[in-house]
This record gives C-alpha cells, structure tokens and sequence, in this order.
C-alpha cells in the first residue's frame, strides 16, 4: 500500500460519526494545511426536496441522537421520501429503526424494531453492525459479532422497514485470528465485494480484509488485506488512539475512484479518528499495492467544538442525489 501526504479529495458530505450527526465537507486537505477537523457549529443546513416536494433548506442539530448509539447507519429512500436511521443500543436484542421525512426528525422518531429473531444469529443482541444497504429492489442489514459470526437480514419488499428475514451468515475469519467484525458488502463497478475487521487478539493491529462475493450475501474469494494500522497492537501514530486500529469500512465511489473511509484507533479513546485510503476504479482492489492510504486523520477531535472521537462513519445519499 502506498501511503499520501495531504493532497486535495472533496466530496461533500455529513459523517454519520460514532453517536452523532456532524455536518462538514469529508477532505483531504489541501498542501501544507492542517488535517480536516468537524464543523465547530452544533446547527446546520443543506437543502432537500424530492418525491415531487420542493427543495427546502433542513437545518438539524447535532448530536442527532443522545446516549448510546454506536455504529449508526443511515440510508434516504427517494421512493417514499422519507430517512431511515439503525443504530446499535446496546440495551436491547432487537433491531431498531427510525424514519422521519427530515434529519432533524429522527431525533424525536421512535424506535421501531425490526427484526427480533435473535435465535438465528446464534448469540444475544445486536452486536457490532447494523449496517443497513440497498442493492436492488431489496434492503440488507449485515451484523455480527467477534464470537458468532456475521448474519444478513433481507427485506421481502422495496421497504426500508421491512419485513425481514434471515438470510444467511457465514464465519468471521477474514485474518489471520478467528475473530472479525464489522463487516458489510458493497457492489463496486458491477462486481460484490466484503470488506471486514479482523481483530487483533491482543497481539497485533486491528486490520482492514476484503474479499469477493458473487451476492450480497455469499463470500466466495478468501480475504486479502486492505489497510493495516501497523501490526503491533499499541503504538504513537495517528491510527493508535489507545489502541493501533483500522476498522469499519465505509465504501464510496467518487471521480473515478474507489474510497474506503475507515476508523482508526480506539473508540474507547477521544483520538478515535477517520482514515481514508484509496483505489483507482478498474484496479484490483484485492492487491494491496491498488490503494494508497493517507497518513493522517481526515477527520479528528476538535476540542474547541466539543468534538470528540468522531469515528463509525458512513455514507448516504440526499434528495438530490448528492453524497453526505
């Protein structure tokens, strides 16, 4: 893997971080200019419309969601106009959702659960995950644990909320440890590929694998890695915030190119940070060699604007289409 000093990538968008919402444009900076931090503004705005509605400007707040909400993934579904937000609790065995027809909406949306069929899983609550994607007419949720696996739930219908049912699930050993997380599928250019975590044990990093899938929900290559945060399990760079860490892939394209945008550290730790690390579109992605990686957080604590560890992050697209 190559590595890249700060060099210019815009790509407009809101993070949907480890608990909260934060608005702010997703780049790597510019020559010479300090590493990109969050907007230092708790409000903010972009403008919406869709569904035969007519553009409007929504301004939310962030938090969006207080308390406990890990591994937040959101989706707009332009069908029916409305957001779809699924998150970890962490105190409960179902899955949760929210919809409301605006971000600032969510906050106050209830939790509707989803799936409850945590036997099929084999092991109790949510775990890590919950990451909710489209891939044609039908919506998927991937969702797993370090111990039992990975599961995918697939909606019966075009609907965001459902109903579920189990899919599948297949093991979680992406590296060289039995134990992986965090996984979710993505079709980059016409093809399936999975992206995974595979944990560390105490004896190394936390590291990035991906491998082939002939569908959402089949694995069918063996795993290669993607990004590493260095091998040893502690260290002083940017990707070991209280522990060497790269996890949790969120996967664009953009101007020709394929995006993973990573945490990286602890998120135990205010230092937990985004990474980003880069192919060309057409490259192999499975050899190493195709990504460059950044050596800084593109995202990191602000503690002027009381933001801190704003890892978890993915992606979704507005009314108008554009990325945030």
């Amino acid at each position: 893997m190559k590595r890249l000093g700060r060099r210019s990538l815009w790509l407009s968008g809101i993070a949907v971080g480890a608990g909260v919402l934060a608005a702010t444009s997703l780049a790597a900076t510019r020559a010479n200019a300090a590493p990109v931090k969050p907007a230092a503004v708790a409000r903010h705005s972009f403008r919406s419309g869709g569904n035969g509605e007519p553009a409007r400007v929504s301004t939310f707040s962030a938090p969006l969601v207080d308390g406990y909400g890990a591994d937040p993934s959101m989706a707009y579904d332009k069908q029916d106009g409305y957001y779809y937000l699924t998150y970890n609790r962490g105190d409960t065995n179902d899955m949760v959702m929210r919809r409301a027809r605006s971000l600032a909406g969510l906050a106050t949306a209830p939790n509707i659960v989803i799936y409850s069929g945590t036997a099929n899983f084999g092991y109790t609550g949510m775990g890590t995950g919950g990451f909710l994607k489209q891939f044609g007419n039908h919506w998927f949720i991937y969702n797993g644990t370090h111990e039992k696996g990975n599961s995918v739930l697939e909606s019966t219908g075009d609907n965001p909320l459902g109903p579920y049912h189990f899919k599948a699930s297949f093991p979680n050993n992406p590296g060289p440890h039995s134990s992986g997380y965090a996984f979710q599928a993505v079709n980059i250019d016409g093809s399936y590929y999975g992206l995974e975590t595979s944990s560390g044990g105490g004896t190394t990093s936390n590291d990035i694998y991906i491998t082939t899938m002939s569908n959402p929900w089949t694995v069918t290559g063996t795993w290669h890695l993607l990004t590493s945060a260095g091998g040893q399990p502690t260290g002083t760079s940017w990707e070991c915030g209280g522990a060497c860490i790269n996890e949790g892939s969120s996967v664009v394209v953009h101007g020709g190119k394929v995006f993973d945008i990573f945490s990286a550290g602890s998120y135990q730790s205010p230092d937990y940070c985004v990474g980003m690390a880069w192919a060309r579109l057409g490259s192999n992605l499975l050899d190493q060699s195709s990504w460059t990686k950044a050596d800084h957080c593109v995202f990191q604590r602000n503690n002027a604007a009381g933001v801190y560890g704003p890892g978890s992050m993915t992606f979704f697209n507005a009314p108008d289409g554009s990325l945030w």
